[in-house]
């Protein structure tokens, strides 16, 4: 875990995040072999979608409390809308930050998987003892 945080080794470690990863093996005609890797990254997906949307709702709770409250102080309506839609806005983009990242893990690990392919191509994975 902590060589996984420290990108110890110049290696990301993207394939870490995946709850299974797993491979079919077909054998073909002489000798030769077809190999299909995959990767469930649903987990890390649905925990980015649950903080992205708590971000946003604490955003939009916050904006309303900011509008009501100026409402109560009756403070003019147009400044307390800029005022309100601030951190609104800021919850958006932080949520939309987010759910953009994962797009990059998922780019990264799909990267791993053709590397992984790659060393098996060329024979130069190491087997495991």
């Amino acid at each position: 875990m902590i060589q996984r945080n420290l990108n110890a080794g110049g290696r990301g470690y993207h394939l870490s995040r995946a709850t299974q990863v797993g491979a079919t093996v077909v054998p073909i005609e002489g000798g030769q072999v077809l190999v299909r890797l995959d990767a469930d990254l649903s987990e890390s997906r649905s925990s980015r979608l649950k903080g992205g949307g708590a971000v946003l709702t604490v955003g939009a709770l916050a904006g309303s409390a900011l509008a009501g409250g100026s409402m109560l102080a009756h403070v003019a309506i147009i400044a307390t809308g800029g005022l309100a839609a601030v951190p609104i806005l800021i919850g958006g983009a932080v949520a939309y930050q987010i759910g953009k990242g994962h797009r990059q893990l998922v780019m990264r690990a799909q990267l791993a998987l053709e590397q992984v392919l790659d060393r098996l191509e060329f024979g130069t994975i190491r087997r495991l003892r």
